[in-house]
């Protein structure tokens, strides 16, 4: 062996173990976020937690696959294991009053997150329903004030662009349409079908005002080929139903099953941004865990996950969103994107009523 001048044999029996003790050190769990005295603070609890409960629309950021891959991403970037448990409840009106109910009743919530779109968030936001999470200084540089409304009780997490799913083959002309108004033309009678809840509308009524959308369904009511819900792409790539005006969560054209099947055509007078998002429960039985599944989804790896596993898409305002090709050709073609937020929820609080008034005139 050579030795190195200066240096003793009893010294040099010591670098292996020293090189081990540095490999043992570098093993241990290393968040790739900053973290912050808050997210440390949020770490901490959700770690004494042990668990995470979710009860959300399986349909949206993935259901019970988003819960699982979050616990994972917990575990790999703060050390933490959580037990999981996920139920699906595709009712999300339904259960923020049922939260609520729990909360009256000082019982913990049935869940550690509430996932929703503006208008029912919005609708109990003065109830004491949701707690004020800083979620800017949690995930800083990426999560900003815009991103989480209302003083920290809303979170954004995705964005749907809801439009008209349509069967390439069977109902191409739908490509063409430039207008809610084109649908009242003779050749689009009996060629689309609607949503039993007008889903994706309220922007549209917004928009044109309410006596306005009284005449227009009117006149709808006696276009459309039928009645059937958002997520009937299965039908739709059947040639069952030609079109749906407008589909919800217009994804599916995405998918590669899909693939040169479906198409989504954005109307210019009905084009939205819809937010969908994460709040936590004032009497969440695992607040810091739910805090974290928040974080999760925010996340580049999160909203990845949706966007290219899934293929539901992501949240438009982070920088690394990729828009889908429907988006896309909107944008080029100078479409202008209205706001569903949580400000818009609290400006048409009368919206519900008068959707409930209309749904009556589509379903005459």
């Amino acid at each position: 062996m050579k030795i190195i001048k200066g240096v003793s044999l009893k010294v040099l029996r010591f670098v292996p173990i020293a090189i081990a003790i540095l490999i043992a050190s570098n093993i241990r769990p290393s968040s790739a976020l900053e973290m912050t005295p808050q997210l440390r603070q949020v770490v901490d609890g959700a770690r004494a937690e042990g668990k995470l409960i979710v009860e959300s629309p399986p349909s949206l950021m993935g259901g019970g696959d988003s819960v699982r891959e979050a616990a994972d991403w917990i575990k790999r970037e703060f050390g933490i294991t959580l037990s999981t448990a996920y139920t699906p409840n595709p009712n999300n009106r339904g259960q923020a009053g049922k939260l609520y109910a729990e909360l009256q009743a000082h019982v913990k919530a049935s869940t550690d997150a509430y996932l929703a779109a503006a208008v029912p968030i919005e609708a109990m936001l003065d109830t004491g329903l949701f707690r004020s999470v800083a979620w800017p200084a949690l995930m800083p540089g990426r999560i900003t004030p815009q991103i989480a409304e209302a003083d920290g009780r809303a979170l954004r997490i995705l964005t749907r662009f809801p439009g008209i799913l349509y069967n390439r083959q069977a109902d191409p002309q739908m490509a063409s349409v430039k207008s809610m108004y084109d649908l009242l033309k003779p050749s689009f009678k009996g060629k689309f079908a609607t949503t039993p809840d007008l889903g994706g509308l309220d922007g549209f009524v917004a928009r044109i005002g309410y006596d306005k959308s009284v005449e227009y369904f009117k006149a709808l009511a006696d276009q459309i080929s039928g009645i059937v819900p958002c997520g009937s792409q299965e039908r739709i790539a059947s040639g069952e139903v030609l079109a749906l005006a407008l589909d919800c969560a217009s994804t599916a054209q995405t998918q590669d099953r899909f693939k040169n099947v479906l198409a989504l055509r954005i109307v210019p007078d009905a084009a939205f941004r819809r937010y969908q998002y994460l709040a936590i429960p004032t009497h969440a039985p695992d607040p810091n865990a739910g805090i974290l599944f928040g974080l999760y989804l925010s996340s580049s790896e999160g909203q990845a996950a949706n966007r290219d596993r899934r293929r539901d898409g992501d949240l438009d305002t982070y920088p690394d969103s990729v828009p889908s090709a429907a988006v896309a050709e909107a944008e080029k073609e100078g479409v202008k994107f209205g706001d569903i937020d949580i400000a818009w929820a609290r400006e048409h609080r009368d919206m519900a009523k008068q959707i409930e008034n209309l749904i009556k005139i589509i379903s005459r």
